[in-house]
């Protein structure tokens, strides 16, 4: 093996190790398209796999809501209310999370934007969302009137070790005011990068390997 090869390959084995490694969650109906709540629009149902509390559900909007909608043609809306999901995973320890979230609002003139969005670990929540801890900047309306969709994203990582580790995790998506809607939800968990003895062994491995293919020529 020639030492352009080796290097090249602890190049390649650092950068991919040293990124950590990024595993999507995940998130049933994220774009709220199950069940489809109808062809006449405006219409609202009760998606499916979030449970739903107050004036919350599915949405399939008239056409001039907004000018497009992140992702298929159904979303999903709370008014007072939440809608969640419990996800099919466990809170894993040193794993940074990261949710993402498309959200409006409603195009009627008056209402209050002001959307909570949390991710909990059983009942504690790990990263929350809203007004005075947004994830991005609010909706802002078009020449049309309508809304805009912005995209709220949030990370957390969560410690080594402790009674939260192991909890289940859960989505929250509600408004605590006027109607908010939400799209497109997501939600990514990735692995810190291993221990600076991993790279020793790495590398030790690659150098004996050049060494015995130096020696067996």
């Amino acid at each position: 093996m020639s030492s352009r090869v080796l290097s090249g390959l602890c190049v390649g084995l650092f950068l991919w190790v040293s990124s950590g490694f990024a595993n999507p969650i995940t998130v049933l109906n994220s774009s709220f398209e199950s069940p489809s709540c109808g062809s006449v629009a405006p219409v609202t149902c009760a998606p499916a796999n979030w449970a739903l509390t107050g004036v919350s559900g599915a949405l399939l909007p008239a056409t001039t809501a907004w000018d497009s909608i992140p992702d298929g043609v159904q979303v999903g809306f709370a008014n007072l209310g939440t809608l969640t999901q419990n996800l099919a995973v466990n809170l894993a320890p040193d794993t940074t999370y990261t949710l993402s979230v498309w959200l409006s609002r409603r195009t009627t003139e008056g209402q209050v934007f002001s959307p909570e969005i949390d991710l909990l670990a059983g009942s504690t929540v790990l990263l929350a969302m809203d007004n005075s801890n947004p994830g991005g900047a609010a909706p802002t309306t078009n020449t049309d009137g309508t809304y805009n969709w912005v995209d709220w994203t949030m990370s957390w990582k969560s410690p080594d070790s402790g009674a939260i580790i192991g909890q289940a995790l859960s989505i929250s998506l509600g408004s605590a005011a006027s109607q908010t809607d939400f799209d497109n939800v997501s939600l990514s968990g990735t692995t810190s990068a291993p221990e600076p003895g991993m790279f020793l062994l790495i590398g030790g491995g690659l150098i004996g390997l050049g060494l015995r293919r130096r020696f067996a020529n």
